[in-house]
């Protein structure tokens, strides 16, 4: 087993009762997992020494490393698959260790799965930074998942507890939904998923999803917010790693109108927001938890008002998301207890939910206007 003495931070994450820790030689690639989870799940420093306990994933900028670990895949029989949207080579040994490589962007990952450790090397520290967040959330995620968890495609707004969770298609108002409600005093708990379990008494538990969160450019200006990621631009605040090239230049100064990006569109089209940068650049208050008390079913009409409507809108198998992994590619790590939701997980979520009041609505594009109605109408 490769190991990392030689490192010189940690972190560990916490949610729903579970942790694992990051450790690293880069203080780039720890504090990026930082920044991507808290506060929505536990993010804080512990001492590298005293790491060396529990689920632990470790993470390196290392040129030399990952050619050896890509030399010694290619040079043993392996698969061809798709991992986290990069073409990735995968082999497997008599002992359970999965080791895979992905040539562009350059990482190779080792899952020592018996003794619960995961190693990472890379090349570019953005690259190493982005794996690591993403190796974490679904290693957590799925242990949350052996624990009853499920992921929901939903946004979540919360007001003394009482969660509000909108589920919508994409591209019908989900994202604007929860943003409209976190200006208007509720806490924000997601933008784009959660994870639900049913609770005792026939209620339901939702935890956020901590990623960086997707917001169309139309959206941050009606919010007043792009002019809030220029001024941190032009004081050379580096932007996203995963930030599409042409909305990075469109909110940089004098950028405006270089690019046009929908609410709820493809992810090229989107600005990255990172969930602490909700509180400290645009003053909005977060929620850790939440216990589901309203469905809202959006669609977005340009020419309307906000209104409530009469349709009859139930949950559906394509709101569950069905993937083990963050980019619901196969569970190619051996991170999930399974690669699917199971049946029986879902039809206690459904069930959970379909005793929830539904509430079928109509938003515009005027988002000052949305936020009012939402906040009248969820009195």
């Amino acid at each position: 087993m490769t190991t990392n003495p030689q490192a010189t931070t940690a972190i560990r994450l916490h949610a729903g009762g579970h942790h694992l820790t990051l450790i690293s030689t880069s203080d780039t690639v720890t504090d990026y997992t930082r920044r991507s989870f808290n506060p929505w799940w536990k993010a804080f420093e512990v001492p590298a020494a005293t790491a060396w306990t529990g689920p632990l994933i470790s993470a390196d900028i290392d040129a030399s490393t990952y050619t050896d670990l890509r030399t010694l895949v290619e040079s043993c029989p392996h698969q061809h698959t798709t991992y986290a949207d990069a073409k990735t080579l995968v082999a497997h040994d008599s002992t359970g260790t999965i080791t895979a490589v992905s040539p562009e962007p350059q990482l190779a990952y080792q899952h020592y799965k018996r003794s619960n450790y995961l190693i990472l090397y890379g090349t570019r520290d953005d690259q190493v930074a982005l794996a690591a967040a993403r190796i974490a959330r679904d290693a957590l995620s799925g242990t949350l998942a052996a624990d009853g968890w499920t992921q929901l495609r939903a946004s979540a707004a919360v007001r003394d507890g009482q969660c509000v969770l909108t589920l919508s298609p994409q591209a019908a108002g989900r994202t604007t939904t929860a943003l409209a409600l976190a200006t208007r005093g509720w806490q924000l708990l997601a933008t784009d998923r959660v994870l639900v379990r049913p609770a005792p008494r026939g209620t339901l538990d939702v935890l956020p999803w901590p990623s960086p969160a997707a917001i169309g450019l139309d959206v941050l200006d009606a919010l007043g917010w792009s002019d809030v990621i220029r001024m941190h631009l032009q004081e050379r605040d580096r932007p996203h790693p995963a930030q599409h090239p042409d909305v990075a230049q469109a909110l940089r100064p004098y950028g405006r109108g270089t690019f046009q990006g929908d609410d709820d569109g493809h992810s090229g089209q989107k600005a990255q927001v990172l969930p602490e940068q909700f509180r400290s650049r645009f003053g909005l208050d977060l929620a850790t938890a939440g216990r589901a008390s309203t469905l809202l079913f959006p669609y977005v009409d340009p020419a309307a008002q906000p209104a409530a409507l009469d349709r009859h809108c139930v949950v559906v198998i394509d709101d569950f998301l069905p993937g083990a992994t963050e980019h619901r590619d196969p569970d190619l790590l051996g991170l999930a207890p399974t690669d699917t939701v199971s049946d029986h997980t879902r039809q206690a979520v459904t069930t959970c939910l379909a005793r929830l009041p539904h509430h079928s609505i109509r938003l515009g594009r005027d988002l000052t206007a949305t936020a009012d109605f939402l906040a009248s109408y969820l009195i």
